[in-house]
């Protein structure tokens, strides 16, 4: 083989080693903009996630603060029904009809 024989394969090879590098280029090219995508939509969803969960964690605090206050005013019925059952009882024995 001559030496011009040697440079037409050196060239040749060139020639594959950089239309291989092209498409390689542009298929690490789709992988970074996927990958950007991907990574657009996982924000998104996060966003939304913390949007969903602030939702529920206000409507869970309301929730509580309405079952603090209907606690209390349980609290105060069984308070006052101890205090009317106990009057009336009182009253039964003063009247003589217990």
């Amino acid at each position: 083989m001559n030496i011009d024989e040697k440079l037409d394969l050196i060239l040749k090879k060139l020639d594959e080693h950089g239309t291989k590098l092209d498409e390689h280029s542009r298929i690490l090219g789709a992988l970074i903009h996927g990958q950007e995508e991907l990574k657009a939509n996982l924000e998104g969803f996060k966003l939304e996630t913390y949007k969903q969960f602030g939702e529920i964690k206000a409507k869970q605090d309301a929730f509580e603060k309405k079952q603090d206050t209907f606690d209390a005013k349980l609290e105060l019925l069984e308070k006052r029904t101890w205090k009317t059952e106990t009057d009336t009882h009182r009253l039964k024995k003063i009247a003589g009809i217990e």
